[in-house]
């Protein structure tokens, strides 16, 4: 289910924004005029893939009306960022748009590339990622109840 709304099939697309500049892309996160951008109407969920992406100081993703937002501190060159989008439907157009200081405009292979469609839109079926959700949601509650029989063990074992 996808907003209280049953859903078939959901689709992951993979992009891939990439520093090709030769200087270090930093952000100035508190009042950009022109920040970096994610702009699609489709949407329905996004995280960023740390496993994969090089490490800078603080990568986030943040919705708003115009798209998602990508906030980094700084990207080295080289540097990757890998953000997998869930949608609804199978073919995606996905813009990035934003600007830098000392650069004008984002364009695709020239100063911070949109690599996009890495993994071309798996298809998971609805039975398929609610099952996924519910071990994720039972691997929760397991470390959950772990954490509290530790504190209740150490506890008991500090009052005798």
């Amino acid at each position: 289910m996808v907003d209280n709304e049953l859903v078939q099939d959901v689709f992951i697309t993979t992009l891939i924004l990439e520093n090709n500049s030769p200087v270090v892309l930093e952000r100035s996160l508190d009042k950009e005029k022109d920040p970096l951008m994610i702009v699609s109407n489709n949407i329905e969920f996004a995280h960023i893939d740390n496993s994969k992406s090089t490490k800078t100081s603080y990568v986030n993703l943040v919705e708003n009306s115009e798209g998602l937002l990508v906030n980094f501190d700084f990207l080295n060159p080289n540097d990757r960022i890998y953000i997998n989008l869930i949608h609804k439907q199978e073919n995606q157009d996905f813009k990035v748009k934003g600007s830098f200081k000392g650069i004008t405009e984002v364009k695709k292979k020239t100063v911070f590339s949109l690599l996009e469609y890495v993994e071309k839109n798996p298809r998971i079926s609805g039975g398929v990622l609610m099952v996924l959700l519910i071990i994720g949601l039972l691997d929760l509650i397991y470390a959950i109840c772990s954490l509290t029989n530790f504190v209740y063990n150490h506890i008991k074992k500090k009052i005798g």
